[in-house]
Parts: structure tokens; sequence; C-alpha cells
């Protein structure tokens, strides 16, 4: 199934505003050396996105990465958040922006991933039948049946 060509082009340009975002970030020094490495991972995980269109990894791994620095962004955010210097301040604001940015990316890379649906069955797939009876086969089919007959597997007692 083809993407649709506003989905890409969101992507694009999502990944221009990290990339700006980061690099306005990484202009001052408050930040720690982990910042870097995990929003070059999730810049690579967008490109990885862009570059193989018809690979189902790519924007999961690209959505983890995103959920993952959100939660490290928080944590950095919160512990390394300068009091002096404005041009420390401006850099940490635009960690927050960048920050504020992550769930429309989620969203773009959710519905990258829906789009593309692997042999997983896309991302939500494998909430949906959770609380769904499973249906389990004895593992000899008599070949003389017209027709398999399932089982309904029941969970077990107490």
């Amino acid at each position: 199934m083809m993407e649709s060509a506003k989905v890409t082009i969101s992507l694009r340009a999502l990944f221009f505003v990290h990339l700006l975002l980061v690099c306005w970030v990484l202009q001052s020094r408050w930040y720690p050396e982990s910042y870097f490495l995990y929003n070059s991972v999730f810049l690579a995980c967008i490109l990885w996105t862009l570059g193989h269109k018809q690979s189902e990894d790519a924007p999961v791994m690209g959505l983890f990465c995103n959920i993952i620095g959100a939660f490290l962004d928080i944590i950095t955010i919160s512990m390394f958040f300068p009091s002096d210097g404005s041009s420390q301040r401006f850099s940490a604001a635009m960690s927050v922006v960048n920050l504020l940015i992550r769930p429309v990316s989620a969203i773009v890379l959710y519905r990258i991933s829906q789009e593309r649906q692997g042999d997983w069955g896309g991302l939500g797939a494998q909430f949906n039948n959770l609380f769904a009876p499973t249906v389990r086969r004895d593992p000899y089919e008599d070949i003389d049946r017209t027709g398999p007959a399932p089982t309904i597997a029941t969970p077990p007692g107490p």
C-alpha cells in the first residue's frame, strides 16, 4: 500500500523541525551528552522511514525512539535546566519546544506504521484481540475430516 503524500511531506517537515531544534539545543552546553545520542538515533530512524518506503520496522523503531526520547527529554530538562545565561535558557527553551512537538511526530509515525502493516499486523493489531478467546488447534490434524475442528481455549482455573 502506498503512503499518502501528505504523510510523507509532514514527516519530512517534522524531520527538519526536529533537526533545527536539536541544533539549537546543542549550541549551548547545559545538556548531558546523552541528549545528542538519543536525538541522533531518533533522527536516523526518521531518515530510515523516509528512505525505505516498504520497511515496516522503520516507523515502529522511530515511534519507540520518539517515546523513549520524550521520557528522556523530561528527565534531562528537569535535572539540567539552566538558571543563568540567556543563550543557555534559549537552548533549554528549544528543548522544551522539541519535547512539545514529539506527540505530533508520534502520531505521524503511528499512521505510517498503520499504512505499511506488515505481517505483524500493524502496531494496533497486537492489542485488538487482547481479550478475545484464542483458537487452539490440535498438533495432529486428521486428514479424513472435511474441515478443521478448532477448539476455544479457556483460561486455566484458579
